[in-house]
């Protein structure tokens, strides 16, 4: 028996006179275009440059689009945009509050203090709002970016930041002269704003060029660039936030529900195998002919078609549905001796065993263990992010320590990058006060530890 076969891309269909089949390879699944097909993100990017003008600006990604590709995976999983919600939330406390530190015996303390000056500066600029924004900066990119502007006479007065403005970290790129890179003058002096980066600066109309901060002369630009981020090892210009490395894991953690969303809708999921004799087919088939003979009509194919699609209609409302508990069907068995051979004709109905329990937990625990990967990648503990095995809160004790070491090792230097641009800001501005802004954290007490009337329950 002769086997044909039809191929497409890299789909393959065989059939013959019994039936077909088809199959593609994982390389090109079915359906998906080369554009589709997710390429692998490196760091052959750190040493590429773009031009704009007289200036060469450093390339942020493959595709100098890093920010995009991050925020686009981050975004599509479901659980990571969470994570990365309550580590800023974590970070934030209560806010951000003017301090200044003193040491108590051989420990360093921090004394909270008002400063009605300050604080009507700081109200005016809005700085909570954007100080909110650096800090969503940060916990996705470990970088933000702030632009100062001048008072209008700072050219013939003192100098003042009348405006920080938040730039977000996808519009901002780190850029140098041509002039002083040609000289190994490398260390970026400037900063370019766009609306839509591109490979090709050129085409670019809404690029802007402004001066990095420079804190030895704090008024010398009439707009300038607050560029504040966290070093990454082996990489000159900017961060490679801690999350990269975990890109591969937030996809595995995205494709689990899509996997078992695919699964649910297209899988063939056959619960029955119905077998039907062709002697019963064979009999309606000449009844209906005779039936078109009685009455002077034209027998169709079609009319054993349409009988053969309410028939199994009855059978499938008999098989399925929660109302069928007491389901049943039954046949006739036929029994046609020819010679020594004994022929048996009758419908055969068997349940087919479904095997997909194994599929789906393998998928769970896949998923379960993307979770705390993506977790551990995000920088914050199972317990403050409510990843548990189980399903369950972890213990109240585990969520106190948990919350009590994150305030002890991870705050520091992620308020001193999100909050430096105001506080060179205030340190220009005012340049008497040792006043700083941080962040003001309460700290969690154990239930034990309350007097009665003070715990949360009985507020």
């Amino acid at each position: 028996m002769s086997i044909n076969t039809i191929t497409h891309d890299e789909a393959l269909l065989m059939y013959n006179d019994m039936g077909a089949v088809s199959f593609s390879t994982m390389a090109n699944p079915r359906g998906e275009t080369n554009k589709e097909i997710r390429t692998k993100d490196s760091l052959e990017w750190t040493n590429s440059i773009l031009q704009l003008g007289d200036f060469y600006i450093y390339q942020y990604g493959d595709n100098n689009n890093l920010p995009t590709v991050i925020r686009d995976v981050v975004q599509k999983n479901y659980i990571a945009p969470g994570l990365l919600s309550k580590k800023k939330n974590l970070l934030w406390g209560q806010g951000p509050r003017l301090y200044r530190e003193e040491f108590d015996g051989n420990e360093l303390v921090r004394l909270w203090e008002k400063n009605k000056e300050i604080e009507n500066w700081l109200d005016f600029i809005d700085a909570e709002v954007n100080i909110n924004k650096l800090a969503k900066d940060y916990n996705y990119m470990e970088a933000c970016v702030s632009k100062y502007e001048l008072n209008k006479g700072s050219i013939i007065s003192k100098g003042l930041i009348t405006a920080i403005e938040h730039i977000p970290i996808d519009k901002a790129r780190m850029a140098v002269p041509i002039r002083k890179f040609m000289n190994n003058e490398r260390t970026p002096t400037n900063c370019v704003i766009s609306e839509t980066f591109a490979n090709n600066y050129s085409l670019d109309t809404t690029s802007k060029v402004y001066d990095l901060y420079d804190r030895r002369n704090p008024f010398k630009a009439k707009n300038s660039i607050v560029y504040s981020n966290e070093y990454s090892f082996g990489i000159d210009v900017y961060t490679v936030p801690d999350i990269f490395g975990s890109l591969e894991w937030l996809k595995t953690s995205t494709a689990t529900p899509l996997i078992l969303q695919a699964f649910t809708s297209n899988s063939i999921n056959l619960k029955f195998h119905v077998q039907s004799p062709q002697l019963y087919w064979d009999n309606v088939e000449q009844k209906l002919k005779d039936a078109c003979e009685a009455n002077n009509t034209e027998y169709r194919d079609s009319m054993l078609t349409n009988y053969r699609k309410k028939l199994f209609e009855q059978i499938t409302t008999v098989l399925s549905g929660a109302d069928n508990s007491g389901k049943m069907w039954h046949t006739i068995k036929l029994k046609d001796e020819n010679g020594t051979d004994l022929k048996e004709f009758g419908w055969e109905i068997k349940a087919i065993d479904q095997n997909v329990k194994d599929f789906i937990e393998a998928q769970i625990k896949v998923s379960q263990r993307a979770d705390y990967a993506v977790a551990s990648g995000v920088g914050i503990h199972s317990a403050l992010g409510n990843i548990s095995q189980t399903g369950k809160s972890d213990s109240g004790s585990e969520q106190l320590y948990a919350h009590q070491t994150y305030l002890n090792t991870n705050v520091t230097i992620p308020e001193m990058i999100v909050l430096k641009a105001y506080n060179e800001a205030i340190r220009a501005n005012f340049p008497d006060t040792d006043l700083r802004l941080g962040f003001y954290h309460q700290g969690v007490r154990r239930e034990q530890d309350i007097t009665p009337s003070e715990r949360f329950i009985n507020q």
